[in-house]
This record gives structure tokens, C-alpha cells and sequence, in this order.
């Protein structure tokens, strides 16, 4: 990585670094892992990814009524094995305001569109998450051109684990954390 820099440095060419870690803060980076973490939980019937839901949550136009509302079905449900779960089959029939549950309806839709394809390979995945979570920019411009360049940084991570560490969702996952 560092001769490079240099090279393109003497050369007088701009360039973009991304560490994994620089990256994996990135806001678009966060939502595609809380997509993965639910579609991932989901798949497995596995407890967790409460933050992830909160993440998208916030994202989504849910006024702080319906965050209330979801926050006090959780709480009512925290004993409950799968939380995910509950959250996917109730979200949109939980007491919402009309945007809260448009938003609850697009954030399952996407959800349910991406789960048939939990078990290709991750980078396979990835490019779905991407077109079915409305995450892949709509004009190109100065900021878009950054969230692609991340988007593809991702594929890069995810196509060199492949090569290493195997094609599974949840194994990507983990290597991520």
C-alpha cells in the first residue's frame, strides 16, 4: 500500500485511502452490515441484532412516538428468544404514525426481498443488499462517487475473504466485527 501511495504522491495524482477500519464506520457501510446482521439473525433463528433494527430505525422517518412505541414492544419482548424475529413478523402492526409505518412496511419489504439470497455467496449477497436496500446512490456526484467507492471497497473485503475464509454471510460478519 505505501509505494503506491508514494508513487502516486511524486506522480501528483489525488487519490482515496480506506483502512477496513475507516471504512466500517462509514454511514452507508453501517447500514449495509445492519441489513446483513438482521437478514443474518433471521436466517439463523438467532438471538440479537436489536441495534442493527435501531440503527435502520433511525434512518427510516419513524417519528419519536413510533420509537417509543417499538422501543416499549422490544422491552415487552426481551425475553423473548428472537427479537429480530418478533421485530420482522410485527414491526408493521405495531401502534405507528402513518410515515412510521410506511417505514415499517418499506423495512421489512427490503428485509424479506433479501433473505432468499442469504445463502449465496457474500459478495453475491452484498450486491443485492445494495440493490434492495435503496442504498445505491441515484445520481452520480461528488458524495455519491465516495459511497460507491466504499460500496466497492466492501466487495473487495468481501471477495478477498472468500478466497480465504469462505463464501458465508454470518462468517463475514464475524470477520468484519
Amino acid at each position: 500500500g505505501l509505494p503506491i501511495k508514494r508513487a502516486l504522491e511524486v506522480a501528483g495524482i489525488p487519490y482515496t485511502a480506506v483502512s477496513k477500519n475507516s471504512l466500517l464506520k462509514h454511514p452507508v457501510i453501517k447500514t449495509v452490515i445492519d441489513y446483513l446482521t438482521i437478514v443474518v439473525t433471521l436466517a439463523g433463528n438467532k438471538s440479537g441484532g436489536e441495534q442493527a433494527w435501531w440503527d435502520l430505525m433511525y434512518q427510516l422517518d419513524f417519528v419519536e412516538e413510533d420509537m417509543v412505541n417499538i422501543g416499549r414492544f422490544m422491552k415487552e419482548n426481551v425475553k423473548s428468544e428472537n427479537i429480530t424475529k418478533k421485530l420482522y413478523e410485527n414491526l408493521d402492526t405495531l401502534p405507528l404514525s402513518s410515515s412510521g409505518r410506511l417505514a415499517a412496511r418499506l423495512l421489512i419489504e427490503r428485509i424479506k426481498s433479501i433473505l432468499p439470497e442469504i445463502n449465496s455467496p457474500i459478495t453475491e449477497l452484498l450486491s443485492v443488499l445494495y440493490a434492495r436496500a435503496g442504498i445505491l446512490p441515484r445520481q452520480m456526484n461528488v458524495e455519491t462517487r465516495e459511497i460507491m467507492l466504499n460500496l466497492n471497497k466492501l466487495l473487495e473485503i468481501a471477495a478477498n475473504h472468500i478466497e480465504f475464509y469462505g463464501s458465508g454471510a454470518e462468517n463475514f460478519l464475524q470477520y468484519l466485527a
